[in-house]
């Protein structure tokens, strides 16, 4: 559990920094007409304790579990979820163009990364203070 919330502080504030700046920027002026006003909170939610906990099974539960494994796999989880999301809607969507796919995707890279690895290295702090 303590890998957990720490992974989620570190991921939400890079996450949502991104999401209301660059990130909305770039969704609204390719996808605006499809996009909501206000961001639907159950499923923003959902997506996060899915993803977080996908972090902590599939990077910080690794061997080895460092910090730079983490960077790592962190970053190829970011790769692989993230592509399936960007992938999928440029396959069927109309207005879905590759100057969305790739920094989708490298962000997904890198807020991943980031968050796994410093995630464990919090956590491995907080677990040392107890």
């Amino acid at each position: 559990m303590i890998v957990y919330l720490s992974t989620l502080v570190i991921m939400l504030p890079l996450d949502f920094a991104f999401l209301g700046t660059v990130g909305k920027k770039m969704y609204q002026s390719h996808i605006g007409g499809l996009m909501l006003d206000t961001p639907r909170v159950s499923a923003a939610i959902l997506f996060y304790a899915l993803y977080l906990a996908g972090i902590v099974v599939f990077v910080n539960g690794a061997h080895p579990a460092n910090w730079s494994a983490n960077l790592l796999l962190g970053a190829l989880l970011g790769l692989f979820c993230y592509s399936t999301f960007a992938l999928t809607n440029m396959a069927i969507l109309k207005q879905w163009q590759w100057s969305l796919v790739i920094p989708d995707i490298a962000w997904g890279m890198v807020v991943t990364a980031a968050a796994a690895s410093l995630g464990e290295l919090l956590a491995g702090w907080i677990i040392s203070r107890i």
